[in-house]
């Protein structure tokens, strides 16, 4: 099925309707109205929004019977409130007119075209370095290298590897913000001038 834009309603020229003549007045023109749109929620989780896919489904009709089969090509980088009609698909050749409803991840979240996602690191790596990995929403192993003292709530930007961005091969970024998890244990008194001679002179 083709994906159309939504149409307003038709409406006859006065040279092509019926009209009747009223005696000292203009003709009435009579003016053809479509159906009120039926609006349907798309759910698509973020991996079907990062990576595209085709939904087919049917509609329940209100006298209990299906619709006809419907689809729809769901392209990588929709954002949550997009809308695709479908003119005709609907009750009595209504426009049915479909609204993408993101569901959440249980791991990235979205910001416009960026990924975001939360991690958590030790002291140690904070303060001496570390590479973080991790899966893309595509599956691939992602590795980055995080140098330099992390505080806590820092946000360390990947380019190239959040959503796509509609229209082009482009993507947007990845925002890996960190925690910073202290120990819960008292450090002993050597720990203590360890930690205290190491640190000497840093601000």
């Amino acid at each position: 099925l083709d994906v159309l834009r939504s149409s307003p309603h038709l409406r006859s020229r006065p040279d092509q309707s019926p009209c009747a003549s009223q005696a000292g007045g203009s003709p009435d023109v009579l003016r053809l109205r479509r159906p009120r749109p039926q609006t349907v929620e798309l759910k698509c989780t973020l991996d079907e929004l990062y990576r595209g896919t085709t939904k087919k489904f049917k509609l329940h009709r209100s006298d209990g019977k299906p619709s006809e089969p419907m689809e729809i090509e769901v392209k990588p980088g929709w954002k949550a409130g997009t809308k695709i009609t479908l003119e005709g698909k609907g009750e009595r050749g209504a426009d049915v007119q479909f609204v993408v409803a993101e569901a959440p991840h249980g791991h990235f979240t979205r910001k416009g075209d960026d990924l975001c996602v939360a991690m958590t690191c030790t002291l140690s790596q904070a303060l001496c370095g570390f590479t973080v990995s991790l899966k893309s929403l595509d599956g691939r192993d992602i590795r980055v290298p995080v140098e330099g003292v992390l505080r806590p709530g820092d946000t360390v930007t990947v380019g190239g590897e959040g959503m796509p961005i509609k229209g082009g091969p482009a993507k947007g970024n990845l925002l890996i913000t960190f925690d910073v998890r202290f120990p819960t244990q008292e450090l002993t008194e050597a720990q203590k001038t360890a930690v205290k001679g190491a640190l000497k002179g840093l601000q």
